[in-house]
């Protein structure tokens, strides 16, 4: 099947080249890696955006390039796994979207998603219309002017002015608590490291955490889960058609 890979490369989206504000010797790496890419060198530019990543330079785009590499080189799971992990900085990414969505016909599994509430799906749509920091602001601001329109509605010249600031005040105040509540939600997300991409050609998904344990059914490489529970080297997954069950956690890695 990775064969195909490179036969479908050309539907692959061009890699995305954008300029940082970088040091010298980081700068270095960035055009050198570009240069390696754009030659089909993958494996080398690869090395250089790895090294990028491990001085702790840390963007959307390097994630992605990144998993662009890897994709060249036949890497499905690290692939997957960094496109996710650049998801995770820019959630909103058409590039990202795509590349992951692309890489994601490889996979060997087929996962029948748990149909999700549509006010779920809604709340999430308007939460990444805006960075989080965005939202943070705008709570900041919202705040200030609901201050603003409280203290008018105590002080108000006259009873309509008053009226009219005190349902202004409620209006703010609501803003507030909905932009604070978007920026908590993205930044929480962010932080969690329940999600992971199975690494393992062949994992087996086991009903209890030990080795002798039956096998309830089996997930290959690329595959993303949810970790619910760990029990010392043993995680309990879960996965999108909502079956769930216990792996060997060196198995996985978490986005």
């Amino acid at each position: 099947m990775k064969r195909n890979f490179l036969k479908s490369i050309s539907l692959f989206l061009p890699l995305l080249f954008i300029s940082f504000t970088l040091e010298a010797n980081d700068n270095e790496s960035w055009e050198r890696g570009r240069n390696l890419y754009i030659e089909g060198s993958y494996q080398e530019s690869l090395e250089h955006f790895v090294e990028l990543e491990e001085r702790g330079f840390l963007s959307w785009q390097l994630l992605y390039n990144i998993g662009n590499c890897h994709f060249k080189l036949n890497n499905l799971g690290s692939s997957i796994l960094y496109y996710e992990r650049a998801l995770k900085l820019n959630p909103t990414n058409s590039d990202i979207l795509y590349n992951l969505e692309f890489a994601k016909r490889f996979t060997v599994d087929r996962l029948e998603s748990v149909p999700e509430f549509v006010l779920k799906s809604w709340f999430r749509k308007i939460n990444y219309s805006l960075s989080s920091n965005r939202w943070a602001y705008i709570s900041l601001f919202a705040i200030a002017l609901t201050v603003l329109s409280f203290l008018g509605f105590r002080y108000g010249p006259n009873r309509r002015v008053r009226k009219w600031l005190f349902f202004l005040s409620l209006l703010l105040l609501l803003v507030f608590i909905l932009s604070s509540l978007f920026s908590v939600t993205q930044k929480s997300r962010y932080y969690n490291n329940s999600e992971a991409i199975v690494f393992s050609s062949v994992m087996s998904v086991k009903n209890s955490p030990d080795q002798f344990g039956s096998t309830l059914f089996i997930l290959h490489e690329g595959t993303k889960v949810i970790r619910v529970e760990q029990l010392e080297e043993w995680s309990k997954i879960i996965i999108s058609d909502g079956r769930e069950g216990w792996v060997a956690t060196q198995q996985l890695e978490f986005i």
